[in-house]
């Protein structure tokens, strides 16, 4: 309670808020005297109108938007009562409205009043600027009031678009990532066959998570397509493809030295090459009618699925072998860092069947022959025969069927003589065998 003297007129107490400094100022006015007391009197002044307090029904709840998008903060007061509601921005200090009259020259911003107690206001089109601490505030003595924050977030926004990046075998590359983004995004790279990034000749990683990716000494395994991701946590993320081009010289894998196939089959030669810049390719023939090339209408060139960039079959097919198929295949691949080639012989599978003999053949062997058949006889215990029947092979013969071992001992020399006999008929036959197939 506090008294105030009154004079001839009496001042009335106005009560105002300023809200940009925070403090109240009771200011005077007089009205018509016949409302005064008389001066010796002491009038009590009752100030529980501005003491009165008012009772927020709910925090202001953070809200979290999206660029663009539409905001809406929510104030809730059990007894508002004949109080102003104002809704201010905490940082700057300023204004924004007072009960449902915006004061902020602001289109985007409205105060909406729902069911008394509750006051809304909404900002549309939602800028970075508008991101912070909002303050809903009653024009009570003191003022009262309660803070809520907007939480403004923009997905990330990439800088750059996709591209290409070409470098010679051996040098570095730096492949980099950009983006803006509320908080500030991160970064993830990965091949885009999701193989493991090749850093340098000794490091090896999955992927990297850094807005930049340095690839030392590269070569034709680092060559291909990389991905990088920028996010935030607020969707949607972005991603930018970056394709690694490297120059180098043809690298070339073939069949095998050799090939073996039959007249009249079916054979496919393939290589697989890999090159950059985009190679000439073509395959040669060698052998006795001469050196053909064969340009692409003889051969398929397709790209290699599953291996590094730029890997392609290059595939021959001979079909019904003549003998003038057979020779040296070479695969000849080159571009303007070099050339490579990979040769295979192709060779014909030949059957070799003997001749029957003819007359003279049988007439010539026809007394060696006779002898080896009687003395593998004799050999194996027949009767022996006259050496004078013997030809003039018939002294070789006999000197082929010498006892290898001479002993004076009776059952030594028996056993021995059966163990030559056995050895002598072996040798015999297989002499024989030799000749009938010669």
């Amino acid at each position: 309670m506090m008294s105030i003297k009154w004079m001839t007129a009496l001042p009335v107490i106005c009560y105002s808020i300023n809200f940009l400094s925070g403090t109240t100022q009771l200011q005077g006015v007089r009205i018509h005297s016949r409302y005064a007391p008389r001066e010796d009197e002491r009038v009590a002044l009752d100030t529980s109108l501005f003491l009165r307090e008012s009772h927020y029904g709910l925090p202001i709840q953070t809200v979290t938007v999206n660029v663009g998008q539409t905001a809406r903060l929510t104030c809730f007061v059990q007894t508002p009562g004949d109080y102003k509601v104002a809704w201010m921005k905490k940082v700057t200090n300023i204004v924004l409205s007072m009960g449902e009259a915006v004061i902020i020259r602001d289109p985007r911003m409205s105060v909406q009043r729902e069911q008394r107690s509750t006051w809304i206001l909404t900002i549309t089109n939602v800028t970075i600027k508008d991101h912070g601490y909002y303050t809903c505030n009653i024009n009570t003595l003191p003022p009262t009031s309660i803070h809520g924050f907007l939480n403004v977030v923009e997905p990330p926004v990439l800088d750059d678009k996709d591209e290409g990046l070409w470098v010679m075998e051996g040098m570095k590359a730096v492949l980099s990532c950009s983006a803006h983004g509320t908080p500030t995004p991160s970064y993830k790279w990965f091949r885009e066959d999701y193989s493991r990034i090749r850093l340098n000749s000794s490091t090896y990683v999955q992927s990297w998570e850094k807005r930049k990716l340095i690839l030392e000494h590269v070569n034709h395994q680092t060559a291909g397509g990389y991905i990088c991701i920028a996010s935030n946590g607020y969707p949607p993320s972005k991603s930018k493809r970056v394709f690694l081009n490297v120059y180098f010289a043809p690298k070339v894998r073939g069949p095998g030295s050799q090939i073996w196939a039959h007249l009249g089959q079916t054979v496919s030669l393939t290589c697989l090459y890999a090159a950059f810049p985009a190679p000439n390719v073509m395959w040669i023939l060698e052998n006795h009618l001469g050196l053909r090339r064969l340009t692409e209408e003889y051969f398929t060139n397709t790209i290699q699925d599953g291996h590094p960039p730029y890997t392609h079959n290059m595939t021959l097919q001979i079909r019904k072998l003549t003998p003038g198929d057979f020779g040296r295949y070479t695969c000849s691949i080159r571009n303007k860092e070099g050339q490579g080639s990979y040769t295979t012989t192709l060779r014909e599978i030949t059957t070799t069947i003997a001749p029957p003999p003819t007359s003279s053949t049988i007439t010539t062997i026809g007394a060696y022959t006779t002898t080896l058949m009687t003395h593998l006889y004799n050999s194996l215990g027949g009767a022996p025969t006259s050496s004078r029947s013997h030809t003039t092979y018939d002294d070789d013969t006999v000197n082929l069927s010498a006892p290898l071992i001479i002993n004076l001992t009776p059952d030594v020399y028996r056993e021995t003589t059966n163990r030559s006999r056995c050895l002598q008929a072996c040798l015999i036959l297989a002499t024989l065998l030799f000749l009938m197939a010669g």
